[in-house]
């Protein structure tokens, strides 16, 4: 399964607002902190957890992203704004507006993005 991130939809001050392909079709909004992207380019994902506090809704499986330049656990997951994401992609179903810039349906769009690859056992994310 392809994973494309194309990020010539929005650059503001503190975000880049992307549209996610999957085999092709748009199928998600992304939102990165413009102050910590991930270097263009093709990635290896693999199934990892993220961790929010012991017990709290926030420990979920996410994809995480292989062979980042001088960075780890790069993983795509639940968040809203830019200060959300430590150098991560966020992942949701449409752009809006809270205190600034951000996407939306963060949590739906991470479990239907999750449902989609299910049977994979490795994506190939390629950051445009």
């Amino acid at each position: 399964m392809k994973i494309i991130i194309d990020r010539s939809t929005v650059f503001v001050p503190n975000s880049v607002l992307s549209i996610m392909y999957i085999d092709g079709i748009p199928r998600f909004v992304t939102l990165e902190n413009r102050h910590k992207l991930i270097p263009v380019g093709k990635y290896k994902a693999f199934k990892d957890y993220h961790y929010g506090k012991p017990g709290d809704e926030d420990n979920y499986e996410v994809w995480e992203l292989q062979n980042v330049p001088g960075r780890t656990q790069i993983q795509i997951h639940i968040g809203n704004e830019w200060n959300d994401s430590k150098g991560c992609v966020l992942i949701g179903e449409r752009f809006g507006f809270f205190a600034g810039i951000a996407i939306s349906d963060s949590r739906k769009a991470h479990k239907l993005f999750m449902n989609i690859t299910q049977d994979e056992s490795e994506l190939e994310v390629i950051i445009v």
